[in-house]
């Protein structure tokens, strides 16, 4: 059995308050061989998770207060406070502010008084059995009309009685020899332990079955009136002497819609229940007062004593029933009661008809239900009844020992031990490094929180670990080389105080868990494009948009619309599906424009952009066309607002463009420019920022730094890259998530796929203000060859499940990040690790090579990559991008698709690697690596 109850308790993360740093044997305490709870205390003493005194002891008889107790509860749960709660209470320590907080927010309790926890208070048994009852789901509103088995029930507190009596029914508190539960004594920290020993050992269907008991309590129906012949008795076949009857596990369906008061204060005075250690069948209560009317009943219990997990139990056990009005027991008058016939039945076959035990042999493991239906049957009463309950089955647990009078506490201020209070870390993808650190408590001889003003001057407490994870003040840093979810990280912790002789050391492991993931965006915009005979298609639209769902079933996308689209009749169905995509799920209207500044010059580009709109609504919205009002304002007046274009689909815009939009269209969020498109598809610009940005006015590649310089446009990546793949500068594919992207010949998104894991898993997603892929794709071309059709499929077929991804059209997102950044950049922040695929690619013999990592990192100021090959020593500085410097060149038209249009301020990780770092430059990088928690060596050669 104990090794049992240890394998159980490998789950439990649990610390008293008295962890001592120098007891780290696995002997046994000294004082816990004659402890009730020896097996609880041995096993997390096993874990290394709880330990004793100075001196070998456990004190297991020692009170523990609210505080403490607040601190197991939460623990042993897992449970953590949100930051940024306000107490209301004065008096809470600051080591155990978290725990309370967290009990504050799940409405575990509410303290003592408006402004008092009571912290220094010892825990009560009845508030303990108040705690857990509310975590398992009861309500103040909930509280049942069942009261416990325990002789001295009628000294439990009424807020705790229905609390009392769901934690006797699942088996986590019992009373002593003599079946006092003590309900207003102190709680042991034996006791204390075992408790939360005893919830975590239930399983995780242990609210279930609290519910399952609270839901089965009483139902209401109908009650049959019958006529009386002489006072109401009991209806009883075995008439022995009286005694109090038994408890019910739950009560059975009520008869009428009038429900026993549970507010009566002699209610539970009128139920009284019998010893469970010693069942006894039914028999009759005291006679009540005569009923002068027709004989009414409201309610029918089974009553059934706790079914103890104990063969010694079972032959004196048995079932019985009893009539209920207004809260008391009542009698059936005699020629009722004479033809009066019952059976109890069960799907087990446990019971005899008469409710005793015939077959322990099919009683269930603790914690098991049974259910139990009783049939009644009268021909003089006219009554045929059907009733049903759960009777749990209940480990059986030793006495509670009363509690032993404790020495007065006197502040000892010597360091003798330390409370560890971190002992997770959450996955890379939800730690937030600038708010985690390892907490502690130094604790006097007693346990005892020691106040800092009390601490030693030459105190000195040192994190030590070799997984470069954890600094010396116990913080995050490098948080990419946190390990996957179930490792362990071996820490370390030195205390150390020469001048009171303190030389403390302690190994510890924190376990990687999974935290909270943030929500991820996939901006998709979804070209439609062609002229007569080859448009995209209602069919192509309709596949393209179930095959997005396969990764967000809540899918919104902005539909990119080039302007051959728009002015073919012949299209009027896909853009009228197009305003039903949008009145259905929200999607998003966009306009499409491939290179408009190789293109077109402002003059050129207004008139394209006017015919695109007056064309739009001529098809789109026939019902408002208005012939010969080609560039005037009311053709974009007159669309209604869900209607009109909101974004930009390209992949080079001037940004005379982006103003002319934003002046004449209102569009502010543009797919403008693509990061690392040097040399690829008519365009010479080494790219964009990987992140979102307010533009420069100037220059759509830079951020703008301020108000002043920018354009109030927002601006995304068209195609979410692969850094490394996208290092090459001439005759190279582009490597993206597109499925053309590196070009592949095989049916399948292997690289794809690898680019997008790469960004979802990014280990720094907590610190980047927004995280998103984006992808413009084009219809035609992917849905109308074969082999990027079975590419883009195998792509949404295997795309990363679990990571909270949301599709999201180009305007959506650029709200996004309105939302989170304000008006300006300041805010504005992405980083990125990134390991190579290692394909290579069918058409050029590019690769992304597996043994390289890139360390992108931008914000306002400046773009950062570092670059390792695997077995290097440290990190290479390939590219640093001052968005500072200023004048910044204004992008020029490039009708001959071969201008450089590139920002580049000095090195370029693809145009000038090599390029020298200035000592400010350095400065800036060493700055900006200690913003994201970044330690390893670098090489700023």
């Amino acid at each position: 059995m104990k090794q049992y109850i240890a394998c159980l308790l490998i789950v439990l993360l649990f610390c008293t308050n008295a962890t001592d740093i120098s007891a780290m044997s696995k002997e046994a305490f000294t004082d816990i061989r004659q402890s009730y709870a020896v097996d609880a205390i041995t096993s997390l003493s096993a874990q290394g998770v709880i330990t004793g005194y100075q001196d070998g002891s456990f004190q297991p008889r020692r009170s523990i207060s609210r505080q403490e107790w607040a601190s197991v509860f939460v623990k042993s749960l897992n449970w953590t406070s949100e930051p940024g709660t306000v107490l209301p209470f004065t008096d809470v320590s600051p080591w155990a502010v978290p725990y309370v907080s967290a009990l504050y927010q799940y409405d575990i309790t509410k303290g003592i008084s408006a402004t008092e926890f009571g912290v220094k208070q010892p825990i009560s048994r009845q508030d303990v059995a108040v705690w857990y009852a509310r975590y398992l789901g009861l309500t103040d509103q909930q509280q049942v009309t069942n009261v416990s088995t325990f002789e001295d029930q009628a000294d439990i507190s009424d807020y705790a009685k229905s609390s009392v009596w769901l934690m006797e029914q699942l088996g986590l508190m019992q009373g002593n020899e003599q079946h006092h539960f003590a309900p207003k004594q102190p709680v042991q920290r034996q006791a204390a332990i075992l408790v939360a020993y005893r919830v975590l050992q239930s399983g995780d269907n242990l609210q279930e079955r609290a519910q399952q008991l609270l839901a089965s309590r009483s139902t209401e129906a109908t009650p049959p009136v019958l006529t009386p012949e002489r006072p109401p008795v009991i209806i009883e076949k075995d008439h022995s002497e009286p005694t109090s009857g038994s408890n019910s596990v739950d009560s059975t369906p009520e008869l009428t819609g009038s429900r026993a008061n549970p507010k009566d204060k002699d209610h539970d005075r009128n139920n009284p229940s019998p010893d469970p250690e010693v069942p006894v069948p039914p028999v009759a209560p005291p006679v009540l007062p005569p009923v002068e009317s027709s004989f009414v009943f409201d309610r029918v219990n089974i009553e059934a004593p706790v079914l103890w997990n104990d063969p010694a139990t079972y032959s004196a056990y048995r079932l019985s029933f009893y009539f209920w009005y207004q809260g008391q027991k009542i009698a059936l008058p005699e020629r009722v009661s004479s033809d009066l016939t019952y059976q109890f039945e069960d799907p087990l076959n446990i019971f005899d008809t008469q409710g005793k035990i015939i077959h322990p042999e099919h009683i269930p493991a603790t914690g098991g239900l049974i259910p139990v239906q009783l049939h009644i049957v009268s021909p003089q009463a006219k009554l045929d009844l059907k009733i049903e309950t759960m009777i749990m089955v209940t480990i059986k647990a030793p006495p509670v020992t009363p509690p032993v009078e404790e020495p007065e506490y006197k502040p000892d201020y010597v360091i003798r031990s330390v409370y560890l209070d971190t002992y997770t870390l959450d996955q890379s993808v939800s730690i937030k490094p600038d708010s985690w650190r390892i907490r502690y408590v130094l604790q006097d001889v007693y346990g005892q929180p020691i106040a800092s003003e009390h601490l030693p001057a030459d105190l000195h407490i040192r994190f030590e670990n070799n997984t470069g994870i954890i600094d010396e003040q116990g913080r995050i840093i490098n948080v990419h080389n946190i390990p996957p979810i179930g490792s362990t990280i071996p820490v370390q912790i030195s205390v150390t105080s020469p001048s009171t002789s303190v030389y403390l050391h302690k190994e510890f492991e924190l376990n990687v868990v999974a935290g909270e993931r943030r929500k991820q965006y996939f901006a998709v915009s979804v070209m439609l494009e062609g002229g007569s005979g080859s448009s995209t298609t209602l069919a192509e639209m309709q596949q393209m948009r179930s095959m997005l769902a396969q990764i967000d079933p809540n899918v919104h996308l902005t539909w990119a619309i080039d302007n051959n689209f728009v002015f073919q009749e012949s299209n009027r169905p896909q853009l009228h599906q197009v305003l039903q995509y949008v009145d259905l799920y929200g999607d998003e209207v966009g306009i499409l424009s491939g290179y408009p500044n190789n293109h077109y010059t402002l003059a050129q580009w207004g008139n394209e952009m006017n015919e695109w709109l007056y064309m739009y609504r001529y098809n789109a919205m026939n019902t408002l066309h208005e012939s010969g009002t080609v560039g005037q304002p009311s053709v974009f007046e007159s669309i209604p607002a869900a209607y009109r274009p909101t974004s930009l689909s390209s992949f080079a815009v001037n940004p005379e463009q982006v103003t002319w939009l934003k002046d004449h269209f209102e569009i502010t969020s543009y797919m403008g420019w693509a990061a690392t498109q040097y040399n690829v598809n008519q365009l010479f610009g080494e790219g964009s920022p990987l992140m979102p940005y307010w533009s420069n006015e100037h220059n759509p590649l830079v951020p703008a730094q301020g108000s002043l310089d920018n354009s109030g446009a927002v601006f995304m990546n068209p195609v979410t890259i692969d850094p490394i793949g996208s290092r090459y500068v001439e005759k190279s594919s582009r490597w993206t998530i597109h499925p053309g992207d590196p070009y592949v010949k095989d049916s399948n998104a292997e690289p794809q796929l690898y680019t997008a894991q790469q960004y979802v898993d990014n280990p720094y997603q907590m610190m980047n203000t927004v995280n998103y892929l984006s992808i413009v794709i084009d219809t035609n071309w992917v849905l109308r060859h074969d082999n990027l059709l079975n590419g883009w499929k195998d792509f949404v077929d295997h795309f990363p499940a679990g990571r909270n991804v949301h599709i999201v059209g180009i305007n959506e997102l650029g709200q996004t990040y309105r939302t989170k950044s304000g008006s300006t950049n300041a805010q504005a922040q992405f980083t990125l690790m990134f390991r190579g695929s290692g394909y290579t690619t069918a058409l050029d013999g590019n690769n992304s090579p597996a043994d390289t990592r890139y360390l992108w990192t931008e914000n306002q100021y400046q773009r950062l990559i570092l670059r390792k090959h695997d077995g290097d020593q440290a990190w290479s500085v390939i590219d640093f991008t001052d968005y500072t410097k200023t004048p910044v060149p204004q992008t020029p038209y490039a009708f001959d698709s071969h201008t450089e249009v590139s920002y580049v301020t000095g090195r370029n990780y693809k145009i000038a690697p090599n390029a020298p770092l200035t000592s400010a430059e350095i400065q800036r990088i060493q700055e900006r690596l200690q913003q994201i928690h970044f330690t390893e060596d670098v090489d700023y050669q």
